[in-house]
């Protein structure tokens, strides 16, 4: 007679440590450091919206409504096997349409002129991949976290490419 072993075994439990959410007044320095970051837009949006960093950086201009005032996730940014990908949200929790307050859409206004200048400045080596959230070029971002008023490799200030 064979048994499983495995199944005696009692699988170790999995602890889950709690989100830590910025006090006002963290937040409020926060957006006084990043005020005319190339990624403003991207702090403001975790901070109004709470997108994970990899539903932010998989935004694409064409999934802001912003007439309707609304933003939906429909794919995240994920690094895998030395590779960005992006993937499907995880869950159909995670694939959601989220109100987005007018001031982030001004934001999000402010930063896509932001982006036209950048591709202009790129010429041909911009990847127009309609993300919101690239590198200086256009290519899926490659920073781990953007960096407030960080110069990665790459041209311009808080440059996540």
């Amino acid at each position: 007679m064979h048994r499983n072993a495995a199944k005696l075994v009692k699988p170790p439990a999995v602890r889950r440590e709690e989100a830590r959410v910025l006090t006002i007044e963290e937040a409020k320095r926060l957006l006084s450091v990043i005020r005319d970051d190339r990624l403003e837009a991207f702090w403001i949006c975790a901070l109004t919206l709470g997108l994970r960093r990899g539903e932010l950086l998989g935004l694409r201009w064409d999934d802001i409504d912003f007439t309707g005032g609304l933003l939906a996730v429909r794919q995240t940014l994920q690094r895998a096997d030395g590779s960005l990908r992006f993937v499907d949200p995880k869950t159909d929790r995670s694939r959601r349409v989220v109100p987005v307050p007018e001031p982030t859409l001004a934001a999000l206004r402010k930063h896509r002129r932001v982006q036209a200048a950048e591709q202009l400045a790129a010429g041909k080596r911009w990847q127009n991949l309609r993300l919101v959230l690239p590198s200086t070029i256009g290519a899926p971002s490659s920073r781990a976290t953007p960096v407030p008023g960080g110069e990665p490799s790459g041209s311009g200030r808080g440059s996540t490419g």
